[in-house]
């Protein structure tokens, strides 16, 4: 299965040697961009008819939004990826697909570069380094809800297995924007024991074991890419 990542060449660079960068929530939820930004990342609607009680007191007929964010003792670092499968890629002949061009345009926002990798190396490396500094780790492709549907968020709550529901609100984001065409993945960590240095909350640098040959290219020329089904996520 391919992951395909986008940005600066030499920040691309980096990722080939292994140096995988993991941003926190915060940059995210605190950047203005309409692409990349999101301040519900890692956060939930509160159900308008659910209590809000402060001090005793239910405050929810005066609230007209609130939001649930899931705190932890330690930071949550997150690593983004776009996966190429059939939702973004469309069929030219004899099992080859190629990529969608509304998908191309999306990710040019991105950054005028891209890296296409194998995502079972990289999770292989990634979660080799966690496991040596003793952090917890979470992998999963993006959910798209309309988080104003509490319906939908229960049910997609409600599929979960009792390990994956108390992370789940990491792997959800809003139909809002044009967020499902990036169709993401991500790769949490949790840093339990600090182990890994944040730096005015715009992440950090991790040095794993993954490296890879595939050449950093031009987003433009994603275009030409041609590969079979089976290097597709399903």
């Amino acid at each position: 299965m391919l992951l395909i990542k986008f940005g600066e060449a030499e920040n691309l660079e980096q990722l080939k040697r292994g140096i995988v960068h993991f941003s926190t929530l915060e940059t995210f939820q605190k950047d203005p961009t309409t692409f990349r930004g999101d301040r519900l990342d890692g956060k939930l609607f509160l159900e308008p008819d659910s209590p809000l009680i402060i001090n005793g007191h239910d405050f929810s007929a005066y609230v007209k939004e609130a939001t649930i964010s899931y705190e932890t003792n330690c930071p949550q670092l997150s690593f983004s990826a776009s996966m190429l499968s059939k939702k973004n890629c469309f069929e030219l002949a004899n099992g080859l697909y190629s990529v969608n061009e509304d998908f191309i345009e999306e990710m040019k926002q991105f950054g005028n570069h891209f890296l296409i990798f194998n995502a079972f190396e990289f999770i292989d490396a990634v979660v080799d380094e966690l496991e040596k500094a003793q952090c917890y780790y979470e992998y999963h492709k993006m959910v798209y809800i309309d988080k104003n549907n509490h319906q939908l968020i229960r049910n997609y709550f409600s599929g979960l297995n009792s390990e994956r529901q108390q992370f789940g609100h990491l792997f959800v984001k809003d139909t809002a924007n044009s967020y499902p065409l990036q169709n993401e993945w991500r790769f949490v960590a949790f840093d339990v024991d600090s182990h890994y240095c944040t730096k005015n909350d715009d992440g950090t640098n991790i040095k794993t074991g993954f490296s890879t040959q595939m050449p950093v290219l031009k987003t433009e020329q994603l275009s030409t890419l041609q590969c079979s089904a089976d290097f597709l996520f399903d």
